[in-house]
């Protein structure tokens, strides 16, 4: 089992790192082309648009990979309900775009929301295709579709950035992308065994996943007031260039966890759904070790290194980013950890207990963050956040320990204990280091390799040996 599940997480791993890869090189391009102001436009949006996808997705994807098998009719009538379904909240977010234009007093989200409604109904259309992919762990042909969408869709801001249409370019970008993606997603499906989906629709195949779907909706829909409100609220109260800087601090504080956990989790369910409690209990402990043992080495890194990686990748009109990547650095293991616990009580095939308990979180979540608009500062809404997940990380985690494995968690806490405690000397040093070296060739990305190397050779003195027991190749 474990060769499966680290084969399959290997390919989507790699798979993810080269679409990362490009991504990052694209936004370093992008945050020079546009002000925090006009990427203030999109994060006040996109935070929308989001809540609209959930509704697009309905929690079919986890149901289909959580069946045996797919037969013909059910994939069909899923993905006829997909088009149906997203032409239906293509048009609702049409008209929600008209409140948006009276909320942020600006007239021209509803221009923009030409544009997104149509992404929305393309990106609905992919749910078939994608699961399609996923259960066969082809995820090489994502991460080609992607790369190829990300490339093409580079291309085209840049021809049009020299037209100065503004921040419409970057709204165009989403809609062309979804375009592309759908069509290439589609044609890929065709070679899987779930086949390519055609128009056709039986209300009583719906069925057979509804349930499974039902509570992974609506914890989808919870989590995303959990992971959201802080944006909506920023964008009102505290104006949209706030919004852009602490959008831009928390897309790039979530890197490493779409670069690992994003690309862990669709591996997850495939290969353990069905599988004993004993034997995920004992997949999910080692994988939680390994992302720990990651985790915290990138945590320090990004939290000491803040101003040079801003500066690097946005340039120095960015730099009130800065001192947000030092706080949300803080909580990058805790949230890797935290998700890919959905994963495994999809794979417990338990969706109403993962709703009861991200409800629970997303109440803590939500609290905290009200609380940090009230003190009237992103970097105080970025503490409340840290302390949040914190304690959102201990309820989920008694939840799936308690009533998913029905196990202790106390072998858990220890890993997270002995792992922490054998990384001390480096967390110690390492700061100590950094600040009385003094590190300023005044290039900002040679500091960055210089301050790398400095934390390599500790890693290497102090943690060698857990490093390559935990991250050397599965036999």
């Amino acid at each position: 089992m474990s060769k499966h599940l680290y084969h399959s997480i290997k390919k989507s791993l790699v798979g993810n790192l080269s679409v990362y890869i490009l991504q990052i090189i694209s936004m370093i391009f992008y945050a020079r082309m546009f002000t925090p102001e006009e990427f203030g436009v999109i994060a006040s949006i996109h935070v929308f648009v989001v809540f609209f996808q959930l509704f697009s997705d309905m929690g079919l994807s986890p149901a289909l990979l959580s069946l045996k098998s797919i037969e013909n009719t059910l994939r069909d009538s899923v993905f006829t309900f997909t088009i149906l379904l997203g032409i239906v909240i293509g048009a609702i977010f049409y008209a929600f775009t008209f409140l948006l234009n009276i909320y942020y007093n600006n007239d021209s989200y509803s221009l923009y929301g030409i544009f997104i409604s149509l992404t929305i109904i393309f990106q609905t259309l992919t749910t078939v295709p994608t699961t399609a992919l996923h259960r066969e762990t082809k995820f090489y042909s994502i991460a080609l579709i992607n790369i190829a969408c990300e490339i093409l869709t580079f291309f085209v801001v840049i021809a049009l950035f020299q037209l100065e249409l503004g921040v419409i370019i970057l709204i165009y970008r989403l809609f062309l992308f979804s375009i592309l993606r759908f069509l290439l997603l589609y044609w890929a499906s065709k070679k899987t065994d779930v086949g390519l989906p055609k128009i056709s629709f039986r209300f009583k195949e719906l069925r057979k996943v509804m349930h499974f779907s039902t509570f992974q909706f609506l914890f989808n829909i919870v989590n995303y007031f959990s992971r959201n409100l802080d944006n909506i609220l920023i964008g009102k109260y505290l104006g949209i260039s706030q919004l852009g800087i602490y959008d831009k601090s928390y897309q790039l504080m979530r890197y490493p966890l779409q670069l690992l956990t994003y690309a862990i989790n669709p591996a997850i369910q495939p290969v353990l759904n069905g599988a004993k409690i004993d034997l995920i209990l004992l997949e999910h402990n080692k994988l939680i070790k390994k992302l720990l043992v990651v985790s915290i080495p990138i945590a320090l890194f990004m939290g000491i290194n803040s101003t040079n990686i801003v500066y690097t990748l946005f340039g120095e009109q960015w730099n009130s980013v800065s001192p947000l990547i030092s706080i949300l650095s803080l909580i990058i293991p805790v949230q890797m950890v935290l998700s890919t616990s959905g994963s495994f009580f999809q794979s417990l095939n338990k969706p109403r207990l993962l709703f009861y308990s991200g409800a629970i979180a997303a109440v803590i979540n939500i609290a905290f963050i009200i609380l940090g608009v009230y003190l009237g500062t992103i970097e105080k809404i970025a503490v409340c956040l840290c302390i949040s997940y914190t304690i959102s990380f201990i309820v989920i985690y008694f939840c799936l320990f308690k009533y998913a494995f029905n196990a202790s968690s106390i072998g858990f806490y220890k890993i997270i204990f002995q792992v922490s405690y054998r990384y001390l000397p480096v967390l110690i040093i390492y700061p100590v280091i950094y600040t009385y070296i003094n590190i300023n060739s005044g290039i900002s990305f040679i500091d960055l390799i210089l301050s790398g190397l400095i934390l390599m050779m500790l890693l290497a003195i102090f943690n060698f040996k857990m490093l390559v027991a935990e991250l050397k190749p599965q036999k």
